[in-house]
């Protein structure tokens, strides 16, 4: 999690889609319940990840994915086992 000057919270310093306000919201309300942290945490909804037995370690970066695909849960474009998203944006 992080947050900037103006309380807003982020998952990642690198994803920036915004979750909260640290000034405005209950912290563990979010925590606990709010829709992006738990697709986040879900490794099964992660598109293509949600087959690969390192999915549970790993995950790969979403805020790569959001950066590619403007989609946190699409397969992750530098992963070494996702060739075939990486060629695709290659081709581009």
């Amino acid at each position: 999690m992080s947050m900037h000057p103006n309380g807003y919270l982020q998952p990642c310093v690198f994803l920036s889609v915004k979750v909260g306000n640290i000034l405005e919201d209950d912290f563990e309300e979010l925590w606990l319940h709010n829709k992006v942290l738990n697709e986040l945490r879900d490794k099964d909804l992660i598109k293509e990840c949600n087959t690969c037995p390192y999915r549970y370690h790993c995950g790969g970066c979403r805020a790569r994915a959001y950066g590619y695909f403007v989609d946190y849960l699409a397969p992750d474009p530098g992963c070494i086992i996702n060739r075939k998203g990486y060629h695709e944006l290659v081709k581009v």
